[in-house]
């Protein structure tokens, strides 16, 4: 499929945009950055690890 000269907006992260970039140029496009999103740690990490372990446990979070 050809995107010749059609402009796509990547939203990825920016360390991620990078391999989408040139998968889009090679069908043509002409692709336009624009991350949407950062992917970082969390402040607190202690919430996040707990969930982890009770998930790992098999405890059910509430979360359909």
């Amino acid at each position: 499929m050809s995107l010749a000269g059609k402009r796509v907006v990547n939203t990825r992260a920016a360390h991620q945009a990078a391999e989408l970039d040139d998968l889009l140029r090679g069908r043509g496009a002409v692709p336009v950055s624009y991350p949407c999103i950062a992917i970082a740690p969390p402040a607190d990490p202690a919430p996040l690890d707990a969930a982890l372990r009770d998930a790992a446990a098999g405890a059910s979070t509430g979360w359909r």
